[in-house]
């Protein structure tokens, strides 16, 4: 069994490492882009870097990139096990009474 003070560490280097991950993703969608090219210079990626830095200072922008964020993780695959189907005996004690199929 780990001691505390090794749980404490080993979460700890998990959280480092989910801190980097994403610098590491905007760097992957970056230089897999098409429009990268133009870059020249860090320069260029500071002047790209501070354009963002202002558009997320927008709500609107914001909500809009995190909503097509939301519709781009929604499009991939289902992770997880399936739900289980709902039995029919349950649906029927949830419908009103004559909903079940009952003709009067």
């Amino acid at each position: 069994m780990q001691s505390y003070k090794d749980q404490v560490a080993a979460l700890r280097a998990q959280l480092s490492k989910a801190r980097g991950s994403l610098a590491r993703d905007v760097a992957a969608a970056v230089a897999g882009s098409d429009w990268q090219a133009f870059l020249r210079d860090r320069y260029d990626v500071a002047v790209l870097v501070e354009r963002v830095a202002e558009l997320g200072r927008q709500p609107e922008f914001v909500a809009t990139l995190q909503s097509a964020g939301d519709r781009a993780r929604q499009q991939g695959g289902q992770r997880g096990r399936p739900r289980k189907p709902a039995s029919k005996a349950a649906s029927r004690a949830t419908k009103p009474a004559g909903a079940a199929g009952e003709v009067s």
